[in-house]
C-alpha cells in the first residue's frame, strides 16, 4: 500500500480521483446514461504497470487477494498492489498517466515509482 502525495501531479490533473468517465463526458454521449455509475466507468483512470505489465484495477479490495496483477485505489491517493508473481510489492512498480485522455497525443508524461 502507499499513499500518493498531490506533488506527484501537474497542472491539477489526478488520475486517481478523476473518474473513467466524468460526468461531463457522459453528459455529450447520452448513449451512456444507463452506464454511470457503474464499473468500469466509475474507476479511477490511474493505470499502474509492473516492469511494463499492465497490472488490472479491481472495484473491490476484498478481491485483490485473488488476483496477482492487480490493484485497488481507495479515495484517490491510497494505492493496494498484488503484484504479479507475488514480486517484490515495491521493485519495479510504474504508473504511467500521460494525459486525461489516451488520444491527447500532445500531452507529455508522468512516470511515478511506488516505494515505501
Amino acid at each position: 500500500m502507499t499513499t500518493l502525495p498531490d506533488s506527484m501531479f501537474e497542472d491539477g490533473y489526478f488520475p486517481f480521483r478523476t473518474p473513467n468517465l466524468t460526468d461531463a463526458e457522459f453528459n455529450i454521449m447520452t448513449w451512456a446514461s444507463k452506464w454511470k455509475g457503474r464499473f468500469p466507468y466509475s474507476l479511477p483512470r490511474g493505470l499502474l504497470f509492473q516492469d511494463g505489465r499492465r497490472m488490472v484495477q479491481l472495484a473491490a479490495y476484498e478481491d485483490l487477494v485473488r488476483l496477482p496483477g492487480s490493484y485497488w485505489c481507495a479515495h484517490g491517493k491510497t494505492v493496494h498492489i498484488h503484484p504479479f508473481e507475488n514480486a517484490n510489492r515495491m521493485a519495479g512498480f510504474r504508473s504511467r498517466c500521460a494525459a486525461a485522455h489516451h488520444s491527447a497525443p500532445d500531452s507529455g508524461s508522468a512516470f511515478i515509482r511506488i516505494s515505501g
